[in-house]
């Protein structure tokens, strides 16, 4: 067993973060002591070695007397330390100082990365921010994590890593938990069909048309209006995103509203007769069904208890696992909305914008509530990157798009998490997306050939 010893001074915080990554993470066994007076967590291992990680934060905040829930907390630069164990790059600290020092019987480690891996997976940093969009969403452009260049960087399970390469170097006498790379395939279904109303069969042609300025548009959402009209409206794709994820045995979710009234919100019944037959079918075919709550539900718990009961009733089992409508999230109040609603897990947090780590991390973990100072049940499975993120905000060619996630998939394979992907039912309609099926189908086989 691991004896850590760690200062007073925001000991719920302190538990949390150092419990989440050795045990949760890490899969170590270790026991908390708070000690009053020391600067470092120390960390005794069962032959007497010590590594010593600097407290350059929770500290001195305290002896302050503050809450660091305060945005003059939030540092402007981020600092690097050059080491063996660290990734290309370096290690980075958002808190404490780039000095390492290491010998047979002792490491100390100058960069506070359990201060700096709370900072990542609260995201109290948004809590404190005022920066939201037209949506009321926190900024990617806005995070440090953005401003300082390593969104692309898993920072957190890089000290994971470091600290177990340490510990060996220790000796440690504990094995630790060994996962497996995972895809989680995941649809919104944001709406239902393209054509809706008899209006649209004209309408909808028409309109990409005097957006777009093109014929080619005219004619393609024509063919699309002539497709839907012979039944095959070209969202209701249920059965082609099974059949490409039962061809590389991976679990399709998908995530259906079941209310809403806003302009935003998807203007389709959860309880009409289509719909509840496509739930039946997912169901036989042995994936999964989750919520995704209305526009409107972020500001109001009743509205989302609502719609999680309205979906478990028609589908007649729990709904344990979903995704905010428009990634609209306020933390920790969100966490705790699905948490009260005995949520198992939300994926939420990516940027609609950048593709990369907003929590710092690509493994599944519990979050903790930082205004009421305790852990919640519910787990956070951050998403990596989404379709919209690719093609409209990014404005990527297939080949470009292939090649981002390529690159996240290597990087989660490295570091054995789970490869979170969003792709809507709604995505093909447009020309921008016609080769887009092709990206789809190749992140799913290669994701399936990097797990094996």
């Amino acid at each position: 067993m691991l004896k850590i010893e760690i200062p007073d001074g925001f000991e719920a915080e302190r538990v949390y973060i150092i419990e989440l990554m050795l045990d949760e993470f890490l899969g170590l066994d270790t026991e908390l002591t708070v000690k009053p007076g020391i600067s470092a967590t120390l960390i005794h291992l069962e032959n007497s070695n010590v590594l010593e990680i600097n407290d350059a934060f929770f500290k001195e905040v305290f002896e302050r007397d503050e809450n660091y829930l305060d945005i003059k907390n939030i540092p402007t630069e981020v600092v690097y330390c050059d080491l063996d164990e660290a990734p290309e790059g370096g290690l980075l600290g958002i808190y404490g100082q780039p000095k390492i020092a290491v010998d047979q019987k002792k490491i100390y480690c100058g960069i506070d990365v359990f201060a700096s891996a709370f900072f990542m997976l609260t995201r109290w940093e948004e809590y404190v921010h005022q920066d939201r969009d037209m949506h009321g969403r926190f900024p990617a452009e806005s995070s440090l994590a953005c401003r300082q260049g390593f969104l692309s960087r898993p920072i957190v399970n890089e000290y994971v890593e470091v600290i177990w390469q340490w510990l060996e170097k220790l000796d440690i006498r504990q094995k630790r938990k060994q996962r497996p790379f995972e895809i989680v395939n995941t649809h919104d279904i944001d709406r239902l069909r393209l054509f809706q109303r008899a209006s649209d069969y004209i309408g909808k042609p028409v309109k990409a048309f005097l957006i777009e300025k093109k014929l080619s548009a005219l004619a393609h959402h024509s063919k699309l209006a002539l497709q839907a009209l012979a039944g095959k409206d070209p969202y209701f794709i249920f059965d082609y995103f099974m059949d490409i994820s039962e061809r590389h045995n991976i679990k399709s979710h998908f995530f259906f509203m079941a209310g809403g009234k806003t302009i935003y919100d998807g203007g389709y019944d959860v309880g009409a007769r289509a719909v509840r037959d496509v739930i039946k079918r997912i169901a036989y075919r042995g994936h999964v069904i989750g919520i995704h709550p209305s526009y409107d539900s972020l500001n109001s718990p009743e509205m989302l208890s609502i719609e999680i009961r309205r979906l478990q009733e028609l589908t007649g089992a729990d709904i344990v696992c979903g995704r905010q409508h428009y990634l609209r999230f306020n933390v920790p109040d969100t966490w705790q909305h699905w948490d009260d609603n005995n949520m198992q897990w939300d994926s939420s947090l990516t940027y609609w914008d950048q593709p990369g780590f907003r929590c710092g991390t690509c493994y599944s973990y519990s979050v903790f509530n930082i205004l009421s100072k305790k852990k919640l049940t519910l787990k956070e499975k951050p998403l990596t990157i989404m379709d919209a993120t690719l093609a409209v905000a990014q404005n990527h060619l297939p080949q470009q798009a292939g090649a981002t996630i390529n690159y996240y998939l290597d990087k989660i394979k490295k570091y054995s998490g789970e490869f979170v992907f969003l792709w809507h039912n709604s995505s093909f309609e447009y020309l921008v997306w016609k080769d887009y099926r092709q990206v789809f189908e190749h992140t799913l086989k290669r994701a399936q050939a990097l797990a094996e």
